[in-house]
């Protein structure tokens, strides 16, 4: 149980630094205006970037569902132990039944939560490597 929270913490910590800019803390090597004076008339030209989304946007995207799906999958996880415990203390079958499928309904939510978690922390990690 401490596990998971751990995790989605630590998934939330590495969210955030892969949304920061990392390049702009890196040492410059040489001089970087040399890609303005010799590919200005690109730079200048609509077409450039007109169908792409920005790599920032990227980040962003890749960070909020990696920050709203662990929020969700803490949520979830919460919920599920608050019913599992009511099942346990329970001795009617009825409720037992239903506190059970709450169980399992959010346990399959948590589930789900996670996958978005994955795939922000993808969607973060294909901005940063891919270099058009």
């Amino acid at each position: 149980m401490p596990f998971r929270k751990i995790m989605t913490i630590i998934l939330i910590f590495f969210s955030i630094c892969f949304s920061q800019n990392f390049e702009a803390n890196l040492p410059l090597l040489g001089n970087n205006n040399k890609l303005k004076i010799h590919h200005k008339n690109v730079l200048l030209s609509n077409q450039y970037g007109k169908n792409r989304i920005n790599w920032n946007l990227k980040k962003t995207i890749g960070t909020s569902l990696m920050i709203s799906c662990s929020i969700l999958a803490y949520y979830c996880d919460d919920q599920a132990d608050k019913y599992y415990s009511r099942y346990l203390a329970t001795g009617d079958i009825d409720k037992m039944n239903d506190y059970y499928d709450k169980t399992e309904k959010f346990d399959n939510y948590k589930n789900l939560a996670y996958v978005g978690i994955e795939i922000g922390f993808c969607i973060n990690v294909w901005s940063l490597i891919k270099d058009d």
